[in-house]
């Protein structure tokens, strides 16, 4: 029953990803893909994901793509990729993303901090250690290393 719901689950992420619905994934289309799951990656990230699961022509089938899901899902630098975590922190990024494009900046992040009775100064000290790309922003998967360790 476990491994139907995670089928079911990749399944349809495959499908939210597979933009030409070609049935197979580009390295475009996963970096697209990656982008409205909320997390940032670069192009080499990116490269390295296809070197590791695709085979030899470059494109992420359904089954590699469900093994390298399964891989990410395991790896502490992606929370947004577990559906419990999107589940808890995407009502609160929302809120916290008042311009609504995506990422949170410090401005925004002080005034969540504020109507959640955070100290301000705790989440400046955290937000550049969990800003991994140092944009000044955080994405999804940032936003959430910051609850999580903020104790949120």
């Amino acid at each position: 029953q476990q491994s139907q719901i995670n089928v079911d689950n990749y399944q349809s992420l495959f499908d939210m990803i597979d933009t030409d619905h070609s049935g197979k994934i580009s390295a475009k289309e996963l970096m697209q893909g990656f982008a409205k799951l909320g997390i940032r990656t670069t192009n080499l990230q990116i490269q390295q994901m296809m070197n590791a699961f695709s085979g030899s022509d470059k494109f992420l089938q359904f089954e590699e793509f469900a093994k390298m899901f399964q891989s990410l899902q395991k790896d502490k630098k992606y929370p947004a990729l577990q559906q419990d975590c999107r589940n808890q922190y995407f009502k609160k990024f929302c809120i916290a993303d008042a311009s609504s494009n995506g990422t949170v900046d410090r401005k925004e992040m002080k005034k969540f901090a504020q109507t959640e009775n955070i100290e301000v100064e705790v989440i400046y000290k955290e937000f550049d250690r969990v800003d991994i790309d140092k944009s000044g922003t955080l994405d999804f998967n940032e936003f959430i290393l910051l609850m999580k360790k903020l104790g949120q």
